[in-house]
């Protein structure tokens, strides 16, 4: 066949793509080298002759995993299928037991470092009992008291030490202290100043992320008033992790609270190699967003509800 350019690229294309001939073969057909066929077929996908289309299962969330980690630089994101109508205790659950699963690929003798809110809770809650054996499991701020009625914030850390055959050295201090010279004071204590600096040295951080809302566990606990958290609001805060406040951009908010906080410090915590974030509930996209522009997490485990609002307000994630 004496046929020009354009008309050997349509039908190497076609060969390749429709009949699923390989190089070779297209090329003993056409009577060219395979070196042009290669060739052409990398200019007709240049050149939009071929388009792609993925039509995976409505429950696959992998491509929008891969999207949201290329786009905000974060190592992995796990998204947790649940349905819109689904309790949200049951949502906590499915993603705390998905943060369990992290265990099983934990080194031996690693050291923990864990916050507390309701979707830790369930992760501790659903972890097999010696799964692995870690060194030691620290807390890494204050606690809030009650978590719901079955659970105090400072029973997590020993359950957790427990079930991963670990020691565990915990913060018996609020995560909010009253005043700024009170959590001065506090931080003094010999027992605080080590955990802290134990907490600092933690291979891995499992926290969770709370919105400024009604739905917060600053509110819930009765730490603060919905006036507190309107005003925080208004002064940019977004989020909260370790019982801190970052804004829209994941930068902590000088406030009164970052000096009333008993915690580790915002720098300190992002040194930690490893951070997994476990994301759940609903109202938490802006908090969502902050935690991710600010790369405050290594690792982040989301259930579908929320990784879905996120592609819809980011027009580059739709899948």
């Amino acid at each position: 066949m004496n046929l020009d350019k354009e008309h050997l690229l349509v039908r190497c294309v076609y060969l390749y793509y429709h009949d699923r001939l390989n190089i070779k073969e297209i090329a003993e057909r056409l009577s060219i080298s395979r070196f042009k066929v290669s060739r052409y077929i990398k200019q007709a996908e240049e050149k939009g002759y071929v388009q792609f289309r993925f039509n995976f299962p409505a429950d696959q969330y992998d491509i929008l995993a891969t999207k949201i980690e290329e786009k905000y630089s974060i190592e992995s994101v796990i998204i947790v299928p649940v349905i819109p109508d689904m309790d949200v205790n049951m949502i906590r659950k499915s993603v705390g037991q998905k943060g369990a699963e992290i265990f099983k690929r934990v080194k031996e003798d690693s050291s923990i470092g864990i916050t507390w809110g309701r979707t830790i809770a369930k992760m501790v809650e659903d972890l097999p009992p010696f799964v692995v054996k870690l060194n030691r499991i620290t807390e890494l701020t204050g606690g809030y008291g009650m978590i719901d009625t079955s659970v105090s914030s400072s029973s997590l850390a020993p359950i957790l030490a427990k079930k991963t055959r670990s020691s565990c050295f915990q913060i018996h201090a609020p995560i909010l202290a009253s005043s700024e010279e009170v959590a001065k004071s506090i931080l003094k204590e010999d027992s605080i100043k080590r955990t802290l600096e134990l907490a600092a040295k933690s291979d891995i951080a499992f926290f969770g992320a709370a919105s400024v809302s009604k739905d917060s566990m600053f509110y819930n606990s009765q730490i603060m008033t919905e006036e507190e958290l309107i005003n925080l609001y208004k002064m940019g805060v977004r989020g909260s992790v370790i019982g801190r406040f970052f804004d829209q951009n994941g930068k902590e908010v000088d406030t009164e609270y970052k000096r009333r906080a008993i915690s580790i410090p915002w720098e300190i915590f992002l040194n930690i190699p490893e951070r997994v974030a476990l994301v759940s509930g609903r109202g938490k996209l802006e908090c969502l967003k902050g935690l991710l522009r600010g790369r405050l997490a290594t690792t982040l485990i989301v259930d579908s509800f929320i990784a879905t609002e996120l592609m819809n307000s980011e027009p580059d994630l739709r899948v």
